[in-house]
C-alpha cells in the first residue's frame, strides 16, 4: 500500500512538472514565433494622423479597393476638407498637395510587403495594441522608420522616422471596410462632397 502511494505521488509530481515545463515552453515559442506573411487587406479603410513639429496636425481617411481609392484630408484647426478620388482611370482632387494618382495606399502596401522575411526587433504595447516593431522603409516618413504592426490584424499602428531631417509620426486606425453601401458613390469622381468628415476629428 505504501509503495502504491509513493508511486501515485511520484506520478502526480511528474505530471505537474511536465505541465509547468510545457507551459513555459509554449510561452517561449510564442514569443519567438515568426510573424505571418504580411499583405495589405483589400478592400481596406483606415484613418491616419500625421504629426510634424511646427506644423498643423493632419488627419486623413482612405478607402481603397483594388485600384480605386478615395482620400479625405483636413488640417486640424483649419477650415475645409480636401477630397481626392481615383476611379482606376480618372482622378478628381481639390487638394494642392496631390501630384500623383498612386496615392498613399501603394506606398503603404510596399512598406507592409517589405516586412516579409524580416524579423521584428521587439514587441510591445503601442497605441493600445500589442505590436511587433520592425525597422523598414516608408516613403512618406523617410528612408527608414520604426513601424509598429498589430499582432492581431497585421496592420500598421504607428510609424516614426525622419523625413528631410524632420521627425515625423504617423498613427493608423483600421476602420470597417465593408463598402457594399458606399462603393457606388465613394469612388465616383463626380461625388466630390466630403463623405468622411466624422472620422476627420483629432
Amino acid at each position: 500500500m505504501r509503495n502504491l502511494l509513493i508511486l501515485i505521488l511520484l506520478c502526480v509530481g511528474i505530471y505537474c512538472f511536465y505541465k509547468v515545463i510545457s507551459k513555459g515552453t509554449g510561452s517561449s515559442s510564442q514569443a519567438n514565433a515568426s510573424p505571418p506573411q504580411f499583405v495589405m487587406p483589400d478592400p481596406v479603410a483606415f484613418r491616419m494622423t500625421l504629426i510634424k513639429p511646427n506644423a498643423p496636425e493632419v488627419v486623413e481617411v482612405y478607402l481603397i479597393h483594388g485600384d480605386h481609392w478615395r482620400r479625405e484630408r483636413r488640417k486640424i484647426d483649419f477650415p475645409g476638407t480636401f477630397v481626392t478620388i481615383f476611379d482606376g482611370t480618372r482622378i478628381f482632387t481639390d487638394d494642392p498637395d496631390v501630384t500623383t494618382t498612386t496615392g498613399f495606399g501603394s506606398v503603404l502596401q510596399t512598406a507592409i510587403s517589405s516586412l516579409n522575411g524580416l524579423k521584428p526587433v521587439a514587441s510591445g504595447l503601442q497605441d493600445g495594441h500589442q505590436c511587433w516593431l520592425f525597422k523598414t522603409t516608408l516613403e512618406s516618413v523617410g528612408t527608414s522608420c520604426n513601424l509598429w504592426i498589430d499582432q492581431q490584424t497585421n496592420f500598421p499602428v504607428f510609424a516614426s522616422g525622419a523625413s528631410d531631417g524632420v521627425y515625423v509620426e504617423e498613427h493608423f486606425q483600421l476602420l470597417k471596410s465593408d463598402f457594399n453601401v458606399l462603393e457606388k458613390t465613394c469612388f465616383d469622381t463626380s461625388n466630390t462632397a466630403p463623405m468622411l468628415v466624422p472620422f476627420l476629428t483629432p
